[in-house]
């Protein structure tokens, strides 16, 4: 996202809290983002019948083949 330096408050109090609000969406969205992996890879534990791995933990690695298979079908269409 390129911004305009004309177009930014000259206050530098103003600028402080700018640059607070954007950090704040970033941690926001992060969070969201991370929060969709995991109802994509529960999602997919469900349709696929990817079971746990030992001691509960689950397979990170047939999750990102998951989600870069989604991606890549969506590609194609």
């Amino acid at each position: 996202m390129a911004l305009d330096p004309a177009l930014l408050p000259d206050d530098v109090d103003a600028l402080k809290r700018l640059i607070v609000g954007m950090a704040r969406e970033a941690v926001q969205a992060d969070t969201l983002i991370e929060k969709l992996r995991f109802e994509l890879a529960r999602l997919a534990e469900r349709r696929l019948g990817v079971q746990p791995g030992p001691f509960g933990l689950r397979p990170r690695r047939r999750v990102i083949l998951v989600v870069t298979d989604v991606s890549s079908r969506k590609t194609r269409r």
